[in-house]
């Protein structure tokens, strides 16, 4: 089980704070995907919503493309409301991560119509990374746990004293 991040791909804004999901503008964004990776549209895995800011980029949607291709996922209806919504509350230029899943010999992995238990994990793993540097991400699905889940010094604790014994597992995880 083998993922690997695309560089940003930079998503197209109209004026009024909506994602630009013409035809054109799609098949812009695409044109640009397969320029950096041939087949990557076709492929399965997650992706990463993001604004870049002035505060540098921020995470605002994690999702997956299970059983459809990046093509048909990050652009669908529902996915676009999730987009807009940030884009009408937040300043910032609209990026999207492809993580896609790789074979063992280094190809591109197409989605399936079974459920797929690395990507549903990397998604999971995925959020709650995310939520640790946007606590408003955009997910709600199965997130409570993520959000409420607490390790002192380690995972969403408060800002008081970690304790000793919080500073040395980072530093034996290598967490900053």
């Amino acid at each position: 089980m083998r993922f690997v991040v695309s560089q940003a791909f930079k998503i197209d804004r109209k004026l009024n704070n909506h994602v630009d999901a013409t035809r054109q503008s799609k098949a812009k964004f695409w044109r640009m995907v397969d320029e950096e990776w041939d087949g990557l549209k076709g492929a399965s895995g997650c992706y990463v919503f993001a604004l870049k800011t002035s505060g540098g980029p921020i995470p605002w949607y994690v999702g997956r493309a299970e059983r459809q291709s990046f093509e048909k996922e990050i652009f669908a209806v529902h996915k676009l409301h999730q987009y807009d919504d940030v884009l009408a509350d937040f300043k910032g230029t609209p990026y999207i991560f492809l993580i896609p899943r790789m074979t063992p010999t280094d190809r591109l992995c197409k989605p399936t119509k079974s459920e797929n238990a690395s990507i549903r994990f990397l998604e999971t793993l995925l959020i709650g990374m995310a939520i640790r540097r946007n606590p408003r991400l955009k997910n709600t699905k199965d997130t409570t746990f993520l959000r409420t889940l607490s390790v002192r010094g380690l995972l969403n604790s408060d800002k008081g004293h970690p304790g000793g014994g919080a500073i040395d597992l980072k530093g034996t995880l290598g967490i900053k």
